[in-house]
């Protein structure tokens, strides 16, 4: 009976040997050189030797033949630097070393006449079922034995001391796994096994990343455990890497490896007596591979089955001494099966569990509820009251928002008829990317629908002059729209070139510029700037077919942004960031950085201000310099708070509630510039809840679709807006066909507008949460999440001051990496390897809050974190960069706070790209 296959270049000959080693110990050598004569070999399928058809392989031929020691079980190879010598292991707890000694050494054509010699022999503590050889960075190769309980032992060597049979030294680990049941279970034992770079791909940049590139060992026992193991690590905790339990029929009594999906790591095979395979990755994902046999030896491996190429293969021995070949098996990647990723695919099967288990889901705490009057005293109220009445009674929505949103979206031209008292149908089939017309027949004037409210003497807008986001902006923005010309803009933070591209795009006629600029107290002339635009510029005559009157541009940090022409169709549809149109209403522009004075955005609230409009990342930067308005201000007349910009993280809604006020509505709001808006936001009819955005807005059909274009709840997906609305973009500038407009938008799913964002929503509390861009979503191993959720969780350390996270693909694409990178809070390290004790941290955090699956593969300490002028972390330049694309591609200096940053970046890309 046949225990186990191995080949290998045995002999030091270019021909490879297969070696079968039998229960009666003879080991047992065929030549498996291709020969033409052979050349069937290709057609191999599962079959047994009776098979007589007439593509049946070649019988191959045996070289030698010999008797080893008594009750030999398994054998392997040891590479050596001038043979390749086996290692055999007994079931009298026994490993015996044999190189191959030929019979005449100089006559190479005879090489393969000679015999196996015994060169040392280890005795061990517990039985051996098998022996492997393992590659590591720190140590060298390793000949490691498995032992009882998931234990193995290193048996140290020296070859050039075999000859002359000196004692050799033994080294137990017995891994610390909790999982496992029985501590005397069989166990067994492979190496090599490659989780990210192999050994022999590190090289110096490695030594930047701080993270050993050496392979695992993984262990299998009998009762079902799988464990990965890194036996170089200094303390035990650290030694297991993971450990899965399998249910098995019978006991497992295999452990193999292979390169199954085509990609840099490996894969871990596992065999069952009924021939049940299992698959598994360092990763934890696994399958299973029904043989159909019982079978009583098995090895899996990349073999020539054809010519000159390569590929992986299972070999299964069965109990009828049939040799059976699988191959083209076509793995392209190991999906996870799992009871919670059912759960959250299945909201039923969730219900029925909870039902059976008897769990009540809890619902989030409320951070606050608007009370009675508050409510009744708000303009949505007061549009749900209108809108009742318009529709003579026949909807009735008790005060609830989330009844008027659904008839909103339900109904969409009464609902657009309602809040736009022009009333025209809306053709509700025309395609959304086909620019539907809206209000058809209607003549208005934006600057004019601005400024209705109030009388004409009093005061519309105050302006807090500490940036050009000044007065004189408005009114020119407000003139030009007045005569129905094009208004673009740009900030004098730009750079000349990051000007002249936006400018050169819409060829203006008069340019309005500053020549001045303060910024922290200090000023900056800009006149030769604008000289140096005006230089740059060439005017060209305007022939104007449809007249827009806004132009904007994304806030992507690319070279060569799309320019975006908007017609909002009336003043109800407008920026927020220019003059956010309710007749009567007073604003207040301002900003500036946060210097540790709330100046001047908390200067205002006293003077009875009821609202504040800022981003998620002021409020953190309060929080980080524990600055506490609540107990410096009266704040009594103060309402709410609007943040946008970025996810709002839920240690910030616990620090506007704990310092600034607890009875307010703190409103985490999202949109995007070219559609002039938001699609969810806040809602003063609805509570609070911690993390999450309070609602979608009216007439906004939001909804997360999966990669098959299906919505759902509870889940992570992509922020689509299903129906049309009233400030798409008319198109892009100098897009004729429409060509770019449907690729920025409708690409990904036909004639839907996909927004570009990560989103879930929440079934219990009818809010949203958006984890980051989409297109910045990190994905490693299919594990999608978004970097939001990475950067709430740890920006709350002490340790870390600030943080960027991005993915990084392989070179073929087929896989990516998380990279993490650092600015640290108190520390001398400023560029390279995280210190330990914080990589520790931030590693506990990630897996104890999120999941294991989330840790980055590479965290570094930088000394800054590029932004963007509008305050946005730069995700997708970074990852493009670190993919290999020169700098000049991937970044827009004029775009950035910071430009001197680059440089870094760069050479982190240069340590990081390509990786394997």
């Amino acid at each position: 009976m046949v225990l186990c296959v191995t080949a290998g270049n045995i002999a030091g000959l270019d021909e490879p040997w297969i070696l079968a080693l039998c229960a009666d110990s003879h080991c047992y050598a065929f030549d498996a050189t291709y020969t033409e004569k052979s050349n069937t070999i290709h057609s191999f399928e599962p079959r047994s030797p009776s098979n007589k058809d007439k593509g049946q392989p070649q019988v191959l031929k045996m070289v030698h033949h010999q008797h080893l020691a008594y009750n030999a079980k398994d054998i392997c190879l040891v590479n050596t630097e001038n043979s390749c010598d086996i290692a055999v292991a007994h079931s009298d707890r026994v490993v015996r070393l044999y190189t191959w000694c030929p019979v005449d050494p100089a006559a190479s054509s005879e090489c393969y006449r000679g015999k196996f010699v015994i060169l040392i022999k280890w005795e061990l503590a517990g039985q051996v079922n098998r022996v492997d050889t393992h590659q590591t960075l720190k140590w060298g190769t390793l000949l490691v034995a498995s032992q009882p309980g998931g234990a193995f032992a290193v048996l140290q060597r020296k070859f050039e001391k075999y000859k002359d049979n000196l004692a050799p030294t033994l080294v137990y680990y017995p891994p610390r796994v909790g999982n496992t049941r029985n501590m005397e279970a069989r166990t067994w034992i492979v190496g090599n096994v490659r989780s990210r770079q192999s050994a022999s791909r590190a090289s110096e940049k490695n030594s930047f990343i701080g993270t050993d590139s050496s392979s695992v060992l993984a262990v299998c026992m009998a009762d079902g455990t799988v464990i990965f193991i890194d036996p170089t690590a200094d303390e035990d905790m650290h030694r297991v890497i993971w450990c899965i339990q399998l249910r098995v029929r019978g006991e497992l009594f295999a452990l193999s490896k292979v390169n199954l999906t085509g990609g840099d790591t490996d894969e871990v095979c596992v065999c069952a007596w009924d021939g049940t395979t299992f698959v598994l990755n360092h990763r934890k994902e696994w399958f299973r591979f029904p043989m159909g046999q019982s079978c009583q030896a098995f090895t899996a491996g990349w073999y020539a089955v054809e010519p000159g190429h390569n590929e992986p293969v299972f070999v299964y021995t069965t109990c009828e001494h049939s040799l059976l070949i699988y191959y083209n098996l076509n793995v392209k990647n190991i999906v996870e099966p799992s009871l919670s990723g059912a759960i959250v695919a299945d909201k039923e099967l969730a219900d029925q569990i909870r039902e059976k288990m008897n769990v009540v889901q809890q619902m989030p705490q409320a951070l606050w509820i608007p009370n009675e009057y508050f409510a009744r005293q708000t303009f949505m109220y007061d549009f749900m009251q209108f809108v009742e009445r318009r529709c003579r009674n026949k909807v009735h929505f008790s005060g609830d928002y989330h009844r008027l949103y659904a008839w909103s979206i339900a109904d969409l031209n009464e609902f657009w008829m309602a809040v736009f008292d022009y009333c025209g149908a809306i053709d509700s089939a025309v395609p959304m990317d086909s620019k539907p017309a809206w209000f058809p027949g209607c003549l208005t004037s934006y600057t004019e629908n601005v400024l209705r409210g109030g009388q004409p003497d009093d005061i519309a807008l105050y302006s807090c002059r500490l940036l050009p986001n000044c007065i004189e902006a408005v009114i020119c923005y407000l003139a030009t729209s007045s005569i129905g010309a094009i208004w673009s803009s740009a900030s004098p933070d730009f750079g000349v070139q990051s000007v002249i591209q936006r400018l050169d795009m819409v060829k203006p006629t008069v340019l309005f510029a500053v020549t001045r600029t303060v910024y922290r107290g200090k000023m900056f002339d800009q006149s030769e700037k604008v000289r140096d635009i005006v230089r740059a510029l060439v005017p060209k005559p305007v022939r104007v077919v449809f007249i827009p009157f806004l132009e904007l541009f994304h806030s992507a940090i690319t070279l060569d942004g799309d320019s975006v022409v908007e017609t909002p169709p009336d003043g109800n549809c407008t920026n927020s960031r220019s003059v956010q149109v309710i007749s009567g209403q007073l604003y207040l522009r301002c900003r500036d950085q946060v210097d540790g004075k709330l100046r001047p955005v908390i200067n205002f609230v006293p003077n009875r201000v009821t609202t504040i409009g800022t981003s998620a990342k002021w409020l953190a930067v309060c929080e980080e310099r524990n600055l506490k308005p609540g107990s410096q201000y009266s704040l009594k007349h103060l309402r709410s708070i609007l943040s946008t910009g970025s996810p709002l993280a839920p240690r910030s809604f616990d620090y506007v509630y704990r310092e600034i006020k607890s009875d307010l509505m703190l409103g985490s709001i999202s949109g995007g510039t070219d559609m002039i808006g938001c699609c969810v936001g806040c809602c003063p009819l609805l509570p609070v809840y911690r993390g999450q955005i309070q609602c979608r807005l009216l007439g906004m059909v939001v909804e997360s679709w999966d990669e098959r274009g299906e919505s759902h709840v509870d889940r992570k997906g992509e922020l689509v807006i299903a129906r049309p609305f009233p400030s798409m973009p008319v198109g892009f500038w100098n897009d004729p066909d429409d060509a770019r407009y449907h690729e920025a938008y409708f690409s990904k799913f036909s004639h839907i507008w996909s927004h570009g964002d990560f989103l879930e929503l929440h079934s219990e509390t009818e809010g949203l949460t958006i984890s980051g861009r989409s297109d910045a979503t990190l994905n490693p191993s299919g594990v999608r999440f978004g970097s939001a959720e990475i950067y709430n969780l740890i920006e709350g350390l002490p340790d870390v001051s600030d943080s960027l996270c991005v993915a990084q693909s392989n070179a073929e694409y087929t896989d990516e990496r998380v990279i993490l990178l650092i600015k640290l809070s108190n520390s001398s390290v400023t560029e390279g390897p995280l210190p330990d004790d914080v990589a520790l941290n931030i590693r506990k955090a990630i897996r104890s809050q999120l999941s294991p699956r989330f840790v980055p593969s590479v965290m570094l300490s930088v000394s800054a974190i590029p932004y963007t002028l509008n305050g946005k972390k730069v995700e997708l330049a970074v990852r493009r960069l670190f993919e290999g694309h020169p700098p000049e591609e991937a970044f827009s200096k004029e775009s950035l706070i910071d430009p001197s940053v680059v440089p870094l970046y760069v050479k982190i890309a240069q340590k990081l790209y390509p990786w394997s």
